[in-house]
């Protein structure tokens, strides 16, 4: 249910960028490069104050979608076109080939969403009981510095560091 929101955001922004004088496929473009800066842009604002989870991105995509209606609902009041005409160009068998294999991959990896099985491994044996040689950290100069780390009970101090990369290992 999440995806539909994203695919609302992408028809409404093709229709708001779309221009009957110009090809069809650069309000496309345009949409497509829009939309994933939306993402990355949601992705790493809602990080930054650790609100990544459901309702919150249910949240922004209804948002961003009421904003875009809104938008779309003035360029229609003004009684510009309300759905463009499409004049699609001829496609070799091989391009149309090459792009149904595309999307059929798109699709079924979107069906099958492939499970993190370590994740649910790690509280098992034998799976548990791994013990970590070293942890790599990486962090921006504006984060906090890592000195120190403990995972599964099991204290990492710094070894060695550059400017935003540190090494850690085990205390002994």
């Amino acid at each position: 249910m999440l995806a539909i929101f994203p695919l609302i955001t992408l028809l409404l922004l093709f229709f708001i960028l779309y221009q009957p004088k110009q090809d069809w496929r650069r309000s496309y473009l345009s949409a497509v490069i829009i939309l994933g800066s939306l993402i990355a842009l949601s992705t790493e604002l809602l990080s930054l104050i650790n609100s990544i989870n459901y309702p919150i991105i249910i949240s922004f995509w209804i948002i961003t979608n009421l904003v875009l209606a809104g938008f779309y609902y003035r360029r229609v009041s003004k009684k510009q076109q309300l759905f463009p005409l499409f004049s699609f160009p001829k496609i070799t068998k091989l391009s149309g080939l090459i792009l149904a294999g595309i999307m059929i991959i798109i699709v079924l990896v979107g069906i099958v969403s492939p499970e993190n099985y370590s994740a649910k491994l790690m509280d098992k044996s034998p799976y548990n009981q791994f013990n970590y040689c070293a942890l790599i950290a990486i962090r921006s100069s504006k984060d906090e510095p890592i000195e120190e780390m403990q995972v599964n009970k099991q204290l990492f101090i710094e070894n060695w560091s550059s400017s935003s990369v540190k090494l850690l290992l085990p205390k002994n």
